[in-house]
């Protein structure tokens, strides 16, 4: 086998002891061979990943989103029967089922105070105005729709009156309609789309903003009445 010098590499016989080229003696200690970078902890090393782990974070992620999408679905089904949105929900429900009670207990104070104080109306004789007002308008989503008509809404925009036009509209309960507005905790202005389903066809409706307020009294969120005949074709 050949033997080669190790300082100056140049070819030298089996025998030899010193490198005939350079005079570099040989020695007997064998060349170390090439450390390789991957023999070096810590180089071209990777730790093998934990699917325990793994799985364990993906399911916290998960478990998260599913947190998140439940909470945003469950605020809105709640907030459908609470509030102003509980309150709408109610009224026409009322409506299509012709329910003059809940109706009648959905009425702001207002309502019944004014007619009372100027007119001398009882309540009673207001539930009746009432029930006419209900049964024309189911009269006319009859001829428009047909029989067994069935009734769905969307609040196309909700506002909440503040600054002048709430001024506005607690000046005329107090001077128009001689009502103490301190029972008024808020009002809410709403744009309203109604679809009425009957046997013949689908009929829609409008009710818009400032024909139907909805206020927020001692007694919780009543509907305000500015005038009975509110629908829109």
């Amino acid at each position: 086998m050949a033997m080669f010098c190790g300082a100056c590499g140049a070819q030298m016989d089996d025998d030899a002891r010193v490198c005939g080229q350079c005079g570099t003696p040989l020695s007997d200690e064998p060349i170390p061979a090439a450390v390789s970078p991957k023999s070096i902890p810590g180089i071209g090393e990777s730790k093998p990943k934990n699917p325990k782990q793994t799985n364990k974070v993906l399911g916290m992620i998960i478990s998260a989103i599913v947190l998140i999408v439940v909470l945003i679905v469950g605020g809105n089904i709640v907030s459908s029967f609470t509030g102003y949105k509980g309150t709408v929900r109610k009224l026409f429900h009322a409506v299509e089922k012709y329910d003059m009670n809940t109706l009648s207990k959905l009425a702001s104070d207002i309502v019944y105070d004014f007619h009372y104080n100027a007119f001398g109306v009882e309540e009673a004789d207001l539930q009746d105005a009432f029930s006419e007002a209900v049964s024309n308008t189911l009269d006319r989503f009859e001829e428009d729709a047909g029989n067994k008509i069935r009734i769905s809404y969307t609040i196309d925009d909700s506002v909440k009156l503040s600054g002048r036009k709430l001024d506005q509209f607690l000046t005329m309960l107090e001077e128009d309609m001689d009502y103490d507005s301190r029972n008024i905790k808020k009002v809410m202005s709403l744009d309203i789309t109604l679809t009425v389903k009957g046997s013949k066809r689908t009929s829609t409706y409008s009710i818009r903003s400032g024909d139907l307020l909805l206020v927020k009294e001692s007694g919780g969120w009543k509907v305000f009445y500015p005038k009975f005949n509110v629908l829109y074709r």
